[in-house]
C-alpha cells in the first residue's frame, strides 16, 4: 500500500485493506454527506462489510495514528481476521504486537483522565458507540456530556499528541484548565461532522 500523502482516514484503510472497493466507498460518502450515519456503518447496512472486519479496521486506525501499528503490520492482521475469522486483537498477538497497547491518545481517556467526563459516562458512551459507529466525541455531545468548545478543544489537543508536538501531561493540564475556566469566543477549528442523533437513553 502506498502511504503518500496517506492521512489514515477510515475510506483509505478499508481500500488499502482489501474491505471495500472505491466505487463502495464513493457511495457510502454520498450517503453519509446527507446522514448522520458513519461511513463505516454505512457499509455494514448496506451488507458491503462484515460488522468485526469494520470494528479491527478502526481498531486499526487508532492503532496506527498512534504509531502503536505500521501499516503493513496493520494489512497483515485484517488479513489473519478475515482468512481465520480472529478478532483483530487475536490477530494482533499471531503477530507478536501487544494487543493491549496504548499510549493514552484515545480522546476518550484524555477527557476523563481530565475529569471532563466521569468513567461511568464514558463506559455508557462507548457502548453506545460500539453499537451505532458513531464517534464517541458526538455521543458525549449528543448526551449533553460535554460541551462543544471542550470537545473541539479535546480534539485538537489530541491530533497535537498524535504528531508529538505535545506531551499527554501536557495535553491533560490543558483540558483540565478548559474545565474551570470560561469557554472563549474563538474555538479550536476542528470539524465536528454531521449534526449528532438525539440518542435515546
Amino acid at each position: 500500500m502506498n502511504t503518500s500523502g496517506f492521512e489514515f482516514r477510515l475510506g483509505e484503510l478499508l481500500i488499502g485493506f482489501g474491505l471495500a472497493t472505491k466505487e463502495q466507498i464513493h457511495m457510502a460518502l454520498d450517503i453519509a454527506t446527507t446522514s448522520p450515519v458513519p461511513l463505516g456503518k454505512i457499509l455494514v447496512l448496506n451488507a458491503s462489510l462484515p460488522e468485526h472486519l469494520l470494528r479491527g479496521a478502526i481498531d486499526a486506525q487508532w492503532m496506527i495514528r498512534d504509531q502503536l501499528l505500521d501499516l503493513g503490520k496493520a494489512q497483515h492482521a485484517i488479513h489473519i481476521m478475515r482468512r481465520k475469522q480472529w478478532s483483530f486483537s487475536d490477530a494482533l498477538v499471531s503477530l507478536s504486537v501487544d494487543a493491549h497497547a496504548t499510549r493514552g491518545g484515545r480522546l476518550g481517556e484524555l477527557l476523563k483522565d481530565a475529569s471532563l467526563v466521569t468513567p461511568d459516562d464514558l463506559n455508557k458512551s462507548l457502548d453506545i458507540a460500539n453499537h451505532t459507529g458513531f464517534p464517541i466525541g458526538q455521543i458525549l455531545l449528543a448526551q449533553d456530556k460535554i460541551s462543544g468548545y471542550k470537545l473541539r478543544l479535546g480534539l485538537a489537543l489530541q491530533r497535537e499528541l498524535r504528531a508529538n508536538r505535545e506531551e499527554r501531561q501536557r495535553v491533560v493540564e490543558r483540558l483540565k484548565n478548559a474545565a474551570t475556566i470560561g469557554e472563549p469566543i474563538c474555538l479550536p477549528t476542528v470539524t465536528l461532522g454531521p449534526p449528532p442523533l438525539r440518542l435515546i437513553s
